[in-house]
């Protein structure tokens, strides 16, 4: 299956080794933690351990939310180590993830859980049923077999909705590959933003990773949901919309003191559990369909 190809982020393109793509993200990184670097650790130091998570991201050597999955495995090394000693640790860790990575700990539902949090963020916004996110709302409830009722309190689902969620899941399969290059490329933008993991907002790095892997699982659900629901790939322009139209709504209402009560809840907040609500099953790179490509945000 054949897509378009889009020009590089400054991100993407300091994962293959484009200086002008490195010095971009790095000016960017210095201004903003400068003023706010962990004790006893040198500015190089924090970029260097920066870059490692970063490159991680971008990694092919693994799924996108496998690498995630690493990632979160790194931060909770790092929530129980002095900041001097985060820039040495980083390569190390990393290294031996996969012998620390815990089985994941899949829950039927975790996607109505995704659904309802976009629902009370959509509200808060008080959008016109017409708008994109309220439309797509409506939309991710429908293909889950979701009931949107008056009552906030309870999550409300049809007696067919598991056995739905799977054959969504099941159409999925055919098209997961695909996504491969755009989930890696919306984990590195996220972590960029978030200038992980020394964060933007005052959390831990495990907290961090918890805020991270919520937003990319709801956004992921999104693609998932929307792809099926086309029988096809989403176009970049698509695709770009969507992630638009997600992260326009996250930014102003999905704040690590929301996302981290609901991982509370819902005991997100763990490795196994992150795990699965990532979808991050198996470590290995899902295998493309009958045709191949690859797609870019």
């Amino acid at each position: 299956m054949h897509t378009q190809r889009q020009s590089r982020t400054a991100a993407t393109r300091c994962a293959v080794g484009d200086t002008s793509g490195h010095a971009v993200l790095a000016e960017k990184f210095s201004q903003a933690v400068r003023n706010n670097l962990p004790v006893g650790m040198t500015l190089e130091e924090a970029w260097s351990v920066h870059r490692h998570c970063m490159n991680t991201a971008l990694s092919d050597a693994y799924s996108a939310t496998h690498n995630l999955v690493r990632l979160a495995t790194l931060a909770r090394t790092l929530d129980h180590l002095p900041t001097h000693l985060w820039a040495g640790a980083v390569p190390f860790t990393l290294s031996v993830a996969e012998v620390r990575i815990p089985p994941a700990e899949p829950s039927v539902i975790d996607p109505f859980y995704l659904i309802h949090a976009l629902r009370i963020m959509v509200e808060a916004e008080k959008l016109a049923p017409t708008t994109p996110a309220a439309q797509l709302l409506v939309q991710m409830a429908e293909a889950h077999r979701m009931i949107l009722g008056s009552d906030h309190h309870h999550i409300h689902v049809e007696d067919d909705a598991p056995v739905r969620v799977v054959a969504l899941l099941s159409s999925w399969k055919h098209y997961a590959a695909d996504y491969e290059p755009v989930f890696r490329h919306l984990l590195a933008e996220m972590l960029d933003e978030d200038r992980f993991p020394f964060g933007a907002e005052k959390i831990t790095p495990s907290e961090s990773m918890t805020v991270i892997g919520v937003r990319f699982a709801l956004i992921r659900l999104a693609v998932v949901t929307k792809t099926v629901q086309h029988q096809r790939l989403l176009t970049p322009e698509e695709q770009a919309e969507l992630v638009a139209t997600l992260g326009a709504v996250l930014a102003r209402h999905a704040s690590a003191k929301f996302v981290l009560a609901m991982a509370e809840e819902t005991a997100w907040g763990r490795e196994a559990r992150l795990r699965a609500l990532v979808g991050d099953i198996s470590s290995a790179i899902p295998s493309r369909g009958s045709e191949s490509g690859t797609t870019t945000l």
